[in-house]
């Protein structure tokens, strides 16, 4: 540092951004910090969040931060320039520490199988040695081969930054660290330019399939497909430092074209439909519906996906039931006895429930053209109901007295076809109608 003061006074500068445009420097710290393998996303997260004391970051971070915020004209022009602060040969320390963390990591050398005649293989490799590879820069991020970027206006100046879910990465990490995780493949492409030198030395039978060795050399290495789960596996390793964990990569060499090619053919294979992955999940609300469906009457024909509803499979949709508990019914997540509580109250109220509308429910799909008592939708305001009763004397009475006073033709129904949520008019429907028969 130039004098004994300009730590601090850098310290004052970096924390006085940082405090003022906490959300929106995320952004501009994701493009010039961890996708340029400076600093690590955890690192970025923690100064974003004010949980790290910027004096005990080392100089180097200091000047990659300070490096960070002059890449914004509006505040360039209102701060001092690097060089007052740092000495020259600590700015190329900084710089230059970066790349001998690159080509420490050099020769990799990996057991890997020849996929297909093209340079294209699959490999197995430790959540450590992935972490490790990401922390010293080994693996980049590249906007050119990733599958979406976010546009930030950060005073005045437009930001494009690779998307980045933290709190999806981090729920990726708890299920790693606890041994709940299992992975599907990670992407990563050396891109084909005068820095790449490798060599994929062939089986000792090679008429026969069977493992090589991939040696890489020097290279630029991009991940595209798989930035949370590495992320993931850091918090997992902040969390549990002994996770054993292997993850399948598939390693391809190419141009940079080749991987905007690989990620296009991802892109279009049918996704999972969001519905159906809520029916697959372990969370407090879908165990509550999965045990449902074995407890109340066999009136209800439960379907996973709104096609299935659609054509004539069932009334009852799931991921509406379990939205609709999550919504109404607080902190059963992870609290075991309110999970059992709840479900056995609702087990009550839906059996109760299928005794009002029994000859609806078992004839819904003719019922369907005049009622809108069977469209899946109404197990929103069923729910909200069911919550109300909670605990309520009387509730059956209280409960047949509110259904008899809603108009359930479909002439009159509470929301137009084209609406995108109908289960919401549905509930204030059904709101309405407690407040008119109770006040």
């Amino acid at each position: 540092m130039k004098n004994l003061d300009s730590k601090q006074q850098v310290i004052n500068i970096l924390e006085t951004v940082i405090k003022s445009d906490n959300k929106k420097l995320d952004a501009l710290f994701t493009k010039e910090l961890v996708e340029s393998s400076k600093m690590r996303t955890s690192e970025v997260k923690s100064i974003l969040g004010l949980r790290t004391d910027l004096n005990e970051l080392p100089i180097e971070k200091l000047i990659y931060l300070y490096s960070a915020i002059l890449t914004v004209e509006s505040i360039k022009n209102d701060i001092p320039k690097i060089d007052e602060f740092f000495e020259d040969q600590e700015i190329r320390h900084a710089e230059n520490l970066r790349i001998e963390r690159i080509k420490s990591q050099y020769p990799i050398k990996l057991k890997a199988y020849k996929q297909t005649n093209k340079e294209d293989y699959v490999v197995r490799i430790s959540a450590k040695q992935l972490e490790e590879w990401k922390d010293n820069g080994v693996i980049k991020l590249d906007k050119d081969m990733a599958r979406e970027s976010n546009i930030t206006n950060y005073k005045g100046q437009l930001i494009s930054s690779i998307s980045y879910n933290d709190k999806r990465a981090r729920e990726i990490g708890d299920k790693m660290a606890t041994n709940n995780f299992y992975s599907n493949g990670i992407r990563l492409h050396a891109i084909n330019n005068e820095s790449l030198n490798y060599e994929f030395i062939q089986p000792q039978k090679p008429d026969e399939e069977g493992e090589g060795q991939l040696v890489i050399k020097s290279g630029d290495i991009a991940l595209i497909e798989g930035n949370h789960r590495i992320n993931g596996v850091e918090y997992a390793l902040l969390e549990n430092p002994d996770v054993y964990l292997y993850l399948t990569v598939f390693f391809s060499f190419g141009t940079i074209k080749d991987g905007q090619f690989i990620i296009d053919q991802e892109e279009k294979r049918e996704p999972l439909k969001k519905e159906l992955v809520k029916t697959y999940s372990s969370a407090s609300e879908s165990n509550i519906v999965k045990d449902l469906k074995s407890e109340v009457s066999d009136v209800y024909k439960f379907c996973k996906t709104i096609q299935e509803v659609n054509q004539g499979g069932g009334f009852v949709l799931e991921p509406i039931l379990i939205d609709s508990i999550k919504e109404y019914y607080d902190d059963i997540e992870d609290n075991k006895p309110k999970e059992v509580k709840v479900r056995q109250w609702l087990s009550e109220f839906l059996n109760e429930l299928s005794v009002i509308f029994n000859k609806d429910f078992k004839n819904y799909l003719s019922v369907k053209k005049s009622k809108w008592n069977v469209s899946p939708y109404a197990f929103a305001g069923y729910i909200y109901l069911s919550s109300t009763l909670q605990g309520k004397e009387n509730w059956e009475q209280k409960l047949s007295d509110i259904l008899s006073s809603i108009d359930f033709s479909v002439v009159n129904k509470p929301w137009r076809d084209s609406v995108s949520k109908p289960d919401k008019l549905i509930v204030k429907c059904f709101k309405e109608a407690v407040n008119n028969v109770f006040g």
